[in-house]
Formats: structure tokens, C-alpha cells, sequence
């Protein structure tokens, strides 16, 4: 007796109605449903043509179907809409990395740091690069401070 067993177990989905899962079926349901009322709606009450009525109705129909059906990152719709509404309600976070500090005695002699082992023959183009770098963190830090500020 043979059993076939998947490989992946994180593939399996778990069969509903004809292959497919309970939320997908539900969507579907859902989107011919409200397609139905609002095809007969358009055509009996807003004596709209038929062709006409289908091409109103599909941009309204197609989100709720595709919702039961689309992933996005491995979530479904609406657990990654509620994920991105927490990440954008979260104060952001910044790193801002420990400049390395070089004794004076070092940078004359060109001596081993004892930070690394680097060779500190070439001070003033290192001071440039930490200057830049604490220049450019503090205009940043400036403009999220203006844009919370703006936010709130």
C-alpha cells in the first residue's frame, strides 16, 4: 500500500469545495453574489445594456474574488493589509553607528589601532569620511523630526 505524502508540508492547503479552500470559496461566492445584485440592479432599475453592466461591474467584483485567492508575501490580503496598518502606526527606528574614536599619539605615529588593527597613516581622509557621516545623520534626523512633527 502506497500513501503519497507531500514533500512540503508548508504547501498543503487544506480542500474545501473542488480544490479549493474555505476562503477561497467564500470569496467567490461573495463576489458572484454581490455581481448578481448589482448586474440585476444596473439592468432592471438603471435600464442599463447588459454589456454595459458587466464592464461597471467587474472593476467591483474582481477585488473581492481576488482577494479569497491573492498572497502577498505568503500572507493573504487581509493579513497583509492589517501587518502594513501596524508597520506604518510604529515610530521608526534608526541605527546610528558608534564613530571610532583614534588617540592623537596614534594618529601621528600611524601606529595599530587597538580598535581593529588598522593602519591610520591616512588621518584626514578617515576624519572626512566621519565628519560626512555625522553631517548626513544629523540632516536625516532633522527631516524625520520635521516629518513627525508635521504628522502629528
Amino acid at each position: 500500500m502506497k500513501v503519497q505524502v507531500n514533500q512540503n508540508i508548508d504547501a498543503y492547503k487544506d480542500d474545501f469545495f473542488k480544490g479549493l479552500t474555505f476562503r477561497q470559496t467564500a470569496a467567490s461566492v461573495t463576489g458572484v453574489a454581490v455581481g448578481a445584485v448589482l448586474f440585476l440592479i444596473l439592468t432592471r432599475t438603471a435600464h442599463l445594456n447588459q454589456t454595459v453592466a458587466v464592464y461597471i461591474l467587474f472593476p467591483v467584483v474582481f477585488p473581492i474574488i481576488s482577494s479569497g485567492f491573492l498572497k502577498i508575501h505568503g500572507m493573504d490580503l487581509r493579513t497583509y493589509f492589517l501587518q502594513r496598518m501596524k508597520m506604518q502606526k510604529m515610530k521608526a527606528l534608526y541605527y546610528s553607528p558608534e564613530v571610532l574614536e583614534v588617540r592623537e599619539e596614534e594618529a601621528e605615529t600611524g601606529q595599530v589601532s587597538d580598535h581593529g588593527g588598522i593602519f591610520l597613516e591616512d588621518m584626514t581622509s578617515i576624519r572626512d569620511l566621519e565628519d560626512f557621516a555625522r553631517n548626513r545623520m544629523e540632516d536625516t534626523r532633522s527631516e524625520t523630526n520635521e516629518g513627525l512633527q508635521k504628522t502629528e
